[in-house]
């Protein structure tokens, strides 16, 4: 069936609206599965440390006589201090006064969306950062301080059987992570 002549359609308006969703899709992945995990503390320094307990091997013969006299002492279980540094990161949002107040999609370009956005990624980093194998630095006046990821506080230690190949135990120790947002 054919169109009538003179039949106004779609194709021949220029004063159609865009249809623009107006909410915006983000399409990068922004959980942070570890750092959610572990949690937060507040600290008050730029350098902070926390009690490390190791408990004794799993002894898989720790049986007694029924009615045997009190053995002696086993080796008392002490805490070790571990610490770790406090770092700066940031992102940096600059947005022209007449781009905050126009009509965007979304509103993309306020300065309350670039914000949130620079949140995202900072958080993003933060968790790609306590991942990575980087080691704990005080930093100096020219140096920015890092914090130690954790792979930083795994230790290895190698039991050697009897053939002489190595049988790796790793022991993850306990890690805190120092969320800062102060300069």
């Amino acid at each position: 069936m054919g169109v009538l002549a003179n039949t106004n359609e779609t194709y021949d308006v220029t004063t159609i609206r865009e249809d623009i969703q107006d909410a915006l899709i983000s399409i990068t992945p922004t959980e942070t599965i570890f750092m959610s995990t572990i949690g937060t503390r507040n600290v008050e320094n730029t350098y902070f440390e926390w009690g490390e307990v190791d408990l004794a091997a799993v002894a898989t013969d720790n049986r007694v006589i029924e009615g045997e006299s009190a053995p002696g002492n086993d080796s008392p279980t002490n805490a070790v201090r571990k610490g770790n540094y406090t770092q700066i990161s940031d992102k940096v949002v600059d947005v022209s006064s007449t781009a905050n107040k126009v009509n965007g999609v979304g509103d993309a370009q306020t300065v309350a969306e670039q914000v949130a956005y620079k949140l995202k990624e900072l958080k993003r980093d933060m968790e790609a950062m306590l991942l990575s194998n980087t080691a704990a630095s005080a930093g100096s006046s020219g140096t920015a301080r890092a914090t130690a990821g954790l792979p930083a506080f795994i230790t290895t230690n190698t039991a050697f059987g009897t053939g002489g190949s190595g049988i790796a135990v790793q022991s993850l120790l306990w890690f805190f992570v120092v969320l800062t947002t102060s300069k």
